[in-house]
């Protein structure tokens, strides 16, 4: 397999550098040994997907731009502009890896309007798109590692939340994120692994003004939306994952708003971070509010067996909520 691989990579690019086609290579190898592209798409398709638009690989210590655009706890960034991706070099080697993994996955799921996965612009679907790519790498650094990690317990007030909450995840990154969709992974009753998938339909279309990704997604959350008695539409959930995504992006970068945001004080300025125009403020407050009713209105659906609620019960965030629910079961 790797000697296909290689043959792959040299065939695109035979002037690609060392440290690039080194990461390349495993990426490709591990993406290719979990089962998670879809049915039409080749690792052919992927590694020419990725080095259309990215070739380098650069480890830093300190970068200004960076941390006030992305907050100094990101581990990695691309830009596309430069054909280039950043890792940060004060981490751990294995997180570095895993962080490199993190970004060719985003890079393997780019559209031809450089989006990546499902988003179609400003926050739409991004809490899943961090969530699913942190998932594959993950994934790929376990496959090939041999080496799998145990869940944590994060308290919320480590995580830029309000207190009186836990995290619970496997994952070195986007914790909270994994944990919103592995309950959405639950209610559908799909593996996670589908939410990797589904982010390499990228392609936008103009039929149905999303992408294929979505589309897919959808057509599914209805079949069940149906089937349970779901509380809520797939679009009111992409609304809660955005501005949960969002609050915690704004406590991070610098901008106007983050040291209230940060503090747990409503946002000065409204920001868009929907698809569909409309402006919001942003608070911490807020931003548990949608936590804790995305968990309790689908624990409370009736058309959900013991076995459901009890997977769904041990990722409810609120700890009391998540007492109340593991006792009542």
């Amino acid at each position: 397999m790797l000697e296909n691989i290689d043959s792959i990579i040299n065939k695109i690019n035979p002037n690609l550098n060392e440290t690039f086609k080194y990461y390349l290579r495993l990426f490709l190898y591990g993406l290719s040994s979990i089962n998670v592209l879809p049915d039409d798409i080749t690792i052919e398709d992927v590694a020419h997907t990725i080095l259309n638009n990215y070739d380098q690989i650069l480890f830093y210590d300190i970068d200004k731009n960076i941390d006030d655009k992305l907050g100094i706890d990101i581990k990695s960034y691309s830009d596309i502009s430069k054909r280039t991706i950043y890792i940060r070099n004060r981490v751990e080697s294995y997180l570095q890896e895993i962080a490199i993994f993190k970004e060719l996955t985003k890079a393997a799921q780019t559209n031809s309007d450089l989006k990546v996965g499902i988003n179609k612009g400003t926050f739409y679907g991004k809490l899943i798109v961090e969530a699913e790519s942190q998932l594959c790498a993950e994934k790929i650094y376990s496959y090939i590692s041999n080496y799998s990690f145990d869940d944590k317990l994060i308290p919320t007030e480590h995580a830029r939340m309000n207190k009186g909450g836990t995290i619970v995840s496997n994952l070195h990154d986007s914790e909270l994120y994994d944990a919103m969709l592995t309950k959405l992974a639950i209610i559908m009753e799909e593996p996670k692994d589908y939410f990797i998938t589904i982010n390499f339909l990228n392609e936008f279309l103009d039929s149905m003004m999303m992408t294929q990704g979505v589309y897919e997604l959808k057509k599914k959350y209805d079949q069940v939306k149906r089937k349970r008695e779901l509380p809520f539409t797939l679009e009111e959930i992409m609304w809660m994952f955005d501005y949960i995504y969002a609050v915690d992006y704004y406590s991070a970068v610098e901008c106007n708003d983050k040291n209230d945001v940060a503090k747990g004080e409503l946002s000065k300025e409204t920001y868009r971070i929907h698809g569909n125009g409309r402006k919001t403020h942003l608070s911490k407050d807020a931003q548990m509010t949608f936590v804790n009713r995305f968990d309790m209105e689908l624990l409370k659906s009736v058309k959900f067996n013991k076995i459901i609620r009890k997977r769904f019960s041990k990722y409810i965030v609120n700890n009391d909520l998540r007492f109340f629910a593991e006792h009542m079961l």
